[in-house]
């Protein structure tokens, strides 16, 4: 008898370009461990690998949740420190950078490094009972795994504040009004679709292109605010020395 799978691969849409990856762990509301990570990082690749797909959609099962992050069993034997060596930042790093359309299609709650994970994708729709947060600090721990660096590019660097620093939760709508998900509500899954597809339409080498340069926008204002950083930082140790 083969062991139980975490990651489902379906391949969905007209022609069977699509291939949707579902995370398949509802009793534990989707979240990820070290095997459910290994097998969706293996699905990436083969993904890229396969010429038929042209686009990829990510998605959990059930409707309680997209996924809620890492597996607090896994989480208690950790500290805040250990982000820089995560596997899942690796996972979601791949999972940014693939050549392919990438679309979240988030069926509930995506909180930590669920949220994580729907950031590293192209684009998010979201069913209108999704809720969004990244609780990290709350348990010692960072939003390592993309929050802080991909989510003030996306909706400010106030917002993110907001959500990081001061553990705000956020509704479909609010989500949508931020503009962390471009739609919510309604047949969320058949619009996720009908993106997924869109884009798989497109001239390869100019989609690949197009989200190489906005990868290099949202990193030229990642390093905007890092530079902000290390002024302050200056303006501080300066104010020290002469006061």
């Amino acid at each position: 008898m083969s062991s139980r799978s975490f990651v489902r691969v379906e391949q969905i849409g007209h022609d069977g370009a699509v291939r949707r990856l579902r995370l398949d762990r509802p009793e534990r509301a989707n979240a990820y461990h070290q095997v459910l990570l290994t097998e969706l990082d293996a699905a990436l690749n083969e993904a890229r690998a396969d010429a038929s797909v042209k686009a990829i959609i990510v998605t959990g099962s059930g409707d309680r949740a997209f996924c809620s992050g890492a597996d607090r069993d896994e989480l208690r034997t950790r500290g805040a420190l250990d982000g820089i060596e995560l596997f899942s930042r690796e996972v979601f790093d791949r999972l940014a950078e693939l050549p392919l359309p990438t679309v979240a299609c988030i069926n509930g709650a995506a909180i930590g490094g669920g949220l994580e994970l729907a950031l590293a994708c192209d684009i998010r729709v979201c069913s209108a009972e999704a809720r969004f947060a990244l609780p990290e600090l709350s348990l010692g721990l960072t939003p390592a795994a993309g929050g802080v660096r991909r989510l003030p590019g996306l909706i400010g660097h106030a917002r993110a504040a907001e959500i990081i620093l001061f553990q705000r939760m956020l509704d479909a709508v609010t989500a949508q009004s931020w503009g962390l998900v471009a739609e919510c509500g309604g047949d969320y899954q058949a619009r996720a679709l009908a993106l997924a597809e869109t884009a798989a339409g497109l001239d390869p080498m100019a989609f690949r292109l197009g989200k190489i340069l906005l990868a290099q926008e949202q990193q030229r204002a990642q390093a905007d605010l890092e530079s902000l950083a290390q002024g302050l930082l200056y303006e501080r140790n300066q104010h020290r020395t002469f006061s």
